[in-house]
């Protein structure tokens, strides 16, 4: 997956939004993020999880030109965001713009809007913000846009409602707390890294029919 830097998340561009564009500069953490998607199994395994697939049918269909339909949980909705870099790509600092989140697991609370939040730089009590324990979302992410976490995919996904239907905005890594891997380094194995969320090792299909349900979404 890729992130152009001068691209905007909306509908009104000649690409649809699940495109990738190659023709402007991409993004380092994006790249950084693919390369050890394989590390996690958010979509991909869980013991329910390959009941719920037998009876669900394909994951995705692309059901024309413009829109892909995606068969996918939802997991939280962002709640705030800090953007910042941090220096991956040593030759050009654009490229390493990364947006911190924080989100609300609740899906009572979906289709709320959530408050504003100032996000401070240092809270009272807490241990300051870093991109070692916080969640990473695509640069362009916005408070309001929701997570999902589709049938074969083995990273959560940042998707903002647009019209009819949503916009792909792009991938995201789950932080509950420090994580002890070396990023900077690439080191391996982040999948068994306990910082990371329990969505990003699939989590999530253990609530499937209780408290939440595969749905449908189609991205334009």
């Amino acid at each position: 997956m890729v992130e152009s830097v001068g691209r905007t998340i909306s509908s009104n561009q000649e690409l649809p939004s699940w495109v990738p564009d190659f023709s402007d500069r991409q993004r380092a953490f994006p790249q950084f993020m693919w390369l050890y998607h394989e590390d996690f199994n958010a979509g991909t395994y869980n013991p329910k999880y390959e009941k719920i697939i037998k009876s669900a049918g394909p994951p995705f269909v692309q059901t024309n030109s413009k829109v892909l339909s995606i068969k996918a949980v939802f997991a939280a909705t962002v709640t705030g965001i800090r953007r910042t870099k941090i220096p991956l790509d040593k030759d050009d600092e654009d490229l390493n713009d990364i947006t911190l989140i924080r989100y609300d697991q609740d899906p009572d609370h979906r289709d709320r809007k959530p408050p504003y939040d100032p996000w401070p730089s240092n809270e009272p009590g807490k241990p300051d913000v870093t991109y070692l324990n916080t969640s990473w979302a695509p640069y362009r992410t916005e408070i309001g846009y929701i997570i999902v976490v589709a049938m074969g995919c083995c990273v959560p996904l940042v998707l903002r409602r647009g019209g009819a239907g949503y916009l792909f905005v792009g991938m995201c890594w789950l932080i509950t707390s420090q994580i002890l891997r070396n990023v900077r380094g690439g080191s391996p194995g982040f999948g068994t890294d306990a910082g990371f969320s329990d969505i990003m090792r699939g989590g999530i299909w253990s609530e499937v029919g209780s408290t939440r349900r595969l749905e449908k979404f189609h991205i334009r």
